[in-house]
């Protein structure tokens, strides 16, 4: 049958290592727990400026699409301009062939009044 171990009957030097033991693990941990402490205060301090990113992004991405929507129209537009430059360059096309008609035939009648 197996031994049953009391506390009274421990030996001391065993007891003294594992107190030794603990107070090394209980170290360890305040300073992981001082470590885990410090990360959190830096997590707290830029958690406000990565939201605030965030929200710059989804600004400039909103910004984008109406700038997109605005270069449409603005490419629309121009088209419309280049459509119209064009006709406007064949109006004065032909009133400057009108002109010359009517310049030669004034030269004509000049000539036949004597001017």
């Amino acid at each position: 049958m197996a031994r049953q171990h009391s506390p009274s009957s421990s030996n001391p030097s065993n007891d003294r290592e594992f107190a030794v033991i603990l107070e090394e693990i209980n170290a360890q941990f305040k300073t992981f727990g001082e470590g885990f402490s410090g990360i959190r205060q830096w997590i707290e301090r830029i958690e406000p400026k990565i939201d605030q990113m965030a929200e710059d992004v989804e600004l400039i991405k909103l910004v984008g699409r109406k700038n997109t929507d605005d270069i449409q129209i603005l490419k629309g537009w121009t088209h419309n301009f280049n459509k119209d430059s064009e006709s406007l360059k064949l109006e004065f096309k032909l009133l400057r062939d009108d002109v010359k008609a009517f310049m030669k035939r004034l030269e004509v009648v000049e000539t036949k009044v004597g001017l």
